[in-house]
């Protein structure tokens, strides 16, 4: 059973990521507080997927179009398919360094990276 993990703006744009161990979780936001009479209080205000991809050997032109999107803030679907069902999630890429930077060695056309993915 193979799986299949794209990324894209719509499903007719998305580029395929080969990533061998990607690291899919679900975060909480929530507010804790204790009332007069010590009883503690904790709302979930929301739930969120957390996803991380440690990608290597990606071509230069999917790499410019990743970055491209982690600058621009762009609103993405993450879809992973395996057999016959797709699992979409709305999603954005996180974090304060751009995705793909360095090139994977021995071959200047191929980059490495991380890439990590906050949504719903």
């Amino acid at each position: 059973m193979a799986i299949i993990y794209r990324l894209g703006i719509t499903s007719a744009d998305a580029i395929t990521l080969y990533c061998e161990k990607p690291e899919i979780g679900k975060k909480q936001t929530t507010l804790t507080h204790r009332s007069d009479i010590g009883i503690i209080y904790q709302n979930i205000i929301n739930a969120y997927h957390s996803i991380k991809l440690s990608l290597e050997y990606v071509p230069a032109s999917q790499a410019a179009i990743v970055n491209s999107w982690w600058e621009s803030q762009a609103l993405l679907l993450f879809m992973i398919t395996s057999d016959t069902a797709t699992d979409v999630r709305s999603i954005m890429i996180i974090g304060k360094e751009i995705p793909f930077v360095i090139q994977a060695k021995p071959n200047d056309t191929l980059f490495q990276g991380t890439i990590k993915l906050e949504g719903y």
